[in-house]
C-alpha cells in the first residue's frame, strides 16, 4: 500500500518526464524548422507581392475621403517564409536550451492553475 507522501513524489517524477519531453520536442522541433528555413530559402524563386500603405486623401472639389494606396515595397515571398520558419526555430532552441528554466516554471504555474 502506498503511502500518502509518495502520491506527490510520483506526480512530480510524471511531470519532470512530461517537461524532458518538452525539451526534446522544443529540440527536435528546432532542428526540423531550421532544415525547413534553410531549404526554403535556397529553393525559393523571386516571386514578390506588393505591399500597399492604404490613406484617405480630402478631395477638395468633391468634398469626400477618397482612398490613396501607395506602393511601399515588394515582399519576396519565398525569403519572407523562410524567415518566419528560422525565427520559429531560433524560439525552439531558445525553449530547449537557455530559457527552458523559465519555460518549466511558467508551465507549471499554468498546469496548477488549470487542474482547479
Amino acid at each position: 500500500m502506498a503511502s500518502e507522501s509518495s502520491v506527490p513524489l510520483d506526480a512530480a517524477s510524471a511531470q519532470q518526464k512530461t517537461f524532458r519531453g518538452l525539451r526534446r520536442f522544443n529540440l527536435i522541433m528546432g532542428f526540423l524548422h531550421l532544415i525547413q528555413g534553410i531549404f526554403m530559402w535556397v529553393v525559393s524563386n523571386d516571386k514578390t507581392y506588393p505591399i500597399f500603405t492604404n490613406y484617405l486623401t480630402f478631395d477638395r472639389s468633391t468634398f469626400t475621403l477618397k482612398p490613396n494606396p501607395q506602393l511601399l515595397y515588394e515582399l519576396p515571398f519565398g525569403p519572407a517564409v523562410a524567415l518566419f520558419l528560422l525565427i520559429s526555430a531560433v524560439a525552439h532552441f531558445y525553449l530547449s536550451t537557455i530559457g527552458y528554466g523559465r519555460y518549466v516554471e511558467a508551465i507549471s504555474k499554468t498546469s496548477k492553475l488549470m487542474l482547479y
